[in-house]
């Protein structure tokens, strides 16, 4: 298929190149303490969908095939507790 504004591509003289996430395996390390280090200093934010209780599970289920979910599709169990 290619992309729908195929000829504004071509009016820009802009190249295409496809990626492979899988390509930079050896670098996933450094990636995910770069992300992590972001997210703390609020340069990301990591969106996350969260429903309550058990109960809750099978709507959580549903949600992540119907679109429900923006990021994660989180099911909070209980508090934590401090041990």
């Amino acid at each position: 298929p290619g992309p729908a504004n195929y000829v504004n591509l071509l009016s820009k003289t802009a190249t295409m190149q496809g990626f492979n996430a899988l390509d930079q395996w050896g670098r996933f390390e450094e990636a995910f303490v770069s992300l992590r280090r972001w997210e703390r200093e609020g340069r990301i934010n990591a969106r996350q969908t969260i429903f309550e209780g058990i109960e809750s599970c099978v709507d959580a289920l549903n949600g992540l095939f119907t679109g429900a979910n923006i990021g994660k599709m989180l099911v909070k169990l209980s508090e934590p507790t401090s041990t």
